[in-house]
């Protein structure tokens, strides 16, 4: 998938295998060809609250398709039947698609952090 849509940036939880399986793919893409610059984030964070204190970020800033323009067996119908059937109350069989866009709703937000701030020249 990398190679086939050109990603150029990826990031991979690094927890437990995480960091070897981010090596490996890193490998693989290169002796390919590709251009994926992938990194590692190491995270202690529980999952579903991760999950829980981003949504409200999903659901503010990322767009998603209208049922009208997907078949519900399709790739992306599989996607956002895993992503709207996650709940709070019990458990998830399926919980990596909204961890997924905890971890991307991180990352995004991981761009905005900077402060400016003008000083009167010292000179």
């Amino acid at each position: 998938a990398l190679l086939e849509h050109k990603v150029q940036l990826s990031r991979f939880e690094s927890n437990s295998a995480g960091g070897r399986v981010a090596q490996k793919v890193q490998e693989q893409v290169r002796a390919k060809g590709g251009r994926t610059k992938i990194t590692t984030k190491y995270t202690t964070a529980n999952k579903e609250t991760k999950i829980i204190v981003n949504s409200a970020w999903i659901k503010e800033h990322c767009l998603f398709r209208d049922e009208s323009l997907y078949k519900k067996n399709s790739e992306y119908g599989k996607f956002i039947n895993m992503l709207c059937s996650y709940t709070m109350a019990g458990k998830n069989k399926n919980d990596d698609t909204a961890d997924g866009m905890a971890m991307l709703a991180e990352y995004a937000q991981s761009f905005g952090a900077t402060k400016v701030e003008v000083f009167q020249r010292p000179w």
